[in-house]
């Protein structure tokens, strides 16, 4: 139930879920072991990366990682491969929202190595994405689309379908900063309208954020680029999800900046810095903060 609410974009529906699972949770570790052969993953693990994954929405990157933490130490001590390549796939997930490449790639990495050992092709593209998602993190786009593409194409391939606006929202920013902004458009359209089918919202503000970015680097109308921003946020505050409230209120507030809207740039994202009370050394934390900097002395 945890893992279907976090998809449809329902977060603090979510975390009481794992909340409640994990309350009830047999820490038996010999008796777990047994169960995880048996059903196919370790519920303890299973539990504690979509845990992580719904902090970050939920504005509190330190508990993520704490979690994230204490979940991959689980997954190495339980001598249950899937569970292992399964936690790795949620590390390097959890990196990408936090905007960590350094981190991304060294477990990317693993994650490849590691599910390529264990025959596990699905981990094995996602580690792909990551790999090249942390390459986009750092400004290598031309490295990064080809090997995105090419992570895509191989986990589509093993039928899977869940994440699928994420990862062509990925591929979406590939294009963008790789000035191919037609094919951007319609990577971005086509992770909507995935959305839309499969009700899979949980990245759905952040697809809406990325049109608005690219339609200013078409040139097109800034009404036009506030309205996608607008959007992202309304979806963001809906779902309580602080994490991508943040990231569009920065766009918008880019936006009206250069439109010497300063004042109403800085009372709006002020107002959305506020409602963090962890994480201000994360990448978006400190840019929120550099701005607020700049629309205060300007």
């Amino acid at each position: 139930m945890g893992v279907t609410l976090y998809y449809r974009g329902d977060f603090l529906g979510a975390l009481a879920q794992y909340e409640k699972a994990l309350a009830h949770y047999d820490d038996d570790h010999e008796r777990t072991r047994m169960w995880a052969t048996r059903v196919g993953e370790h519920a303890g693990v299973t539990h504690r990366c979509y845990l992580a994954l719904t902090l970050w929405q939920l504005g509190h990157a330190e508990q993520a990682l704490k979690v994230n933490r204490e979940m991959l130490e689980l997954a190495r001590s339980i001598d249950h491969p899937f569970s292992l390549a399964y936690g790795l796939h949620h590390t390097s997930w959890l990196y990408q929202y936090l905007g960590r490449p350094t981190d991304i790639l060294a477990k990317s990495g693993e994650q490849i190595r590691f599910s390529s050992e264990q025959g596990f092709p699905l981990f094995r593209a996602t580690g792909i994405v990551y790999g090249a998602a942390g390459l986009l993190l750092q400004g290598q786009e031309k490295k990064a689309l080809p090997e995105l593409i090419r992570g895509l194409d191989a986990y589509r391939a093993t039928g899977a379908a869940l994440a699928l606006p994420y990862y062509f929202g990925l591929l979406g920013r590939a294009l963008i900063d790789s000035g191919r902004s037609r094919e951007a458009d319609d990577a971005l359209i086509r992770a909507l309208a995935i959305a839309e089918k499969s009700h899979e919202r949980c990245y759905e503000p952040e697809l809406h954020r990325l049109r608005g970015e690219l339609t200013l680097d078409e040139g097109q109308s800034p009404d036009a680029a506030e309205a996608h921003f607008q959007r992202s946020i309304e979806i963001a505050k809906k779902q309580k999800s602080k994490a991508w409230e943040l990231r569009s209120t920065m766009s918008l507030a880019r936006l009206h900046q250069g439109q010497r809207r300063r004042g109403e740039a800085y009372e709006r994202l002020s107002e959305t810095f506020a409602k963090f009370t962890e994480g201000f050394e994360t990448t978006d934390l400190q840019a929120a903060k550099s701005l607020l900097a700049e629309l205060r002395t300007n």
